[in-house]
């Protein structure tokens, strides 16, 4: 739980509240801005949960996010599963796994502890891709990413995990969200030449409507705009 990354303020939506209220400088009261900001920041929060069923638990995962059903992580060597890595993770019988209202509340607890101490809540996602490729099958499961931060026209930010779909190790879909803004997905291929300087992937810009992705290769999210998260699931083989 200690890697628990909530990105949920940006300062554009700081400036705003600010705004608001500078509209009537004279009813301005710390309070009234810590209420407004402690609101939005619970809503956020709902919202990087919304897509999971609410009646099943789910597993914190170590380079963030959470997950809900049954998966599998391993790890990526030189472009290719390694297969002896995989360790299964089911949300369950996990001993670890909480209800959707209890990691709603340790993400807030986090929030809260960081402004607290005066430290920056953010947490800044790589601007490459994850140089410990871990790999994320969510054949029987979903994953809803932690919020990116810190992103911008010029620094792309990367997620931690690749996600892959092997169930009967053909072809692979996966079902795809992104929330609060637009972002990418791409292979191994098209990441490499993200980081080369040529603009490449799919964009997917709806939080509404799937994009569904079946190269039978893992993929990785990243975006260049400030306070999005994904959500992607499973669908088995096509």
């Amino acid at each position: 739980m200690s890697n628990i990354k909530i990105s949920v303020i940006t300062t554009a939506i700081v400036a705003t509240l600010f705004g608001s209220l500078a509209l009537n400088p004279t009813n301005i009261r710390a309070d009234d801005i810590q209420t407004s900001t402690t609101e939005f920041v619970k809503e956020q929060i709902n919202e990087q949960f919304s897509s999971f069923n609410k009646n099943e638990k789910v597993v914190a995962l170590p380079l963030g996010g959470y997950m809900q059903g049954e998966a599998k992580v391993g790890n990526l060597v030189n472009g290719k599963i390694d297969e002896s890595s995989w360790v299964s993770v089911d949300s369950a019988t996990s001993p670890n796994a909480i209800s959707i209202k209890q990691a709603e509340q340790v993400a807030f607890d986090k929030y809260e502890t960081a402004i607290s101490a005066q430290n920056n809540p953010f947490q800044t996602f790589a601007a490459s891709p994850p140089a410990t490729s871990q790999i994320l099958d969510v054949a029987g499961s979903s994953y809803t990413s932690d919020y990116f931060s810190s992103a911008n026209t010029n620094t792309w930010r990367y997620g931690g995990y690749w996600i892959a779909d092997d169930e009967r190790g053909t072809l692979c879909a996966l079902d795809w969200l992104t929330y609060n803004g637009a972002g990418r997905i791409g292979t191994l291929g098209q990441v490499s030449n993200m980081t080369a300087g040529i603009l490449d992937g799919t964009k997917i810009t709806s939080s509404s409507t799937y994009y569904r992705s079946h190269t039978g290769q893992p993929m990785l999210y990243f975006t260049n705009v400030t306070n999005t998260f994904y959500y992607v699931k499973g669908t088995g083989v096509l």
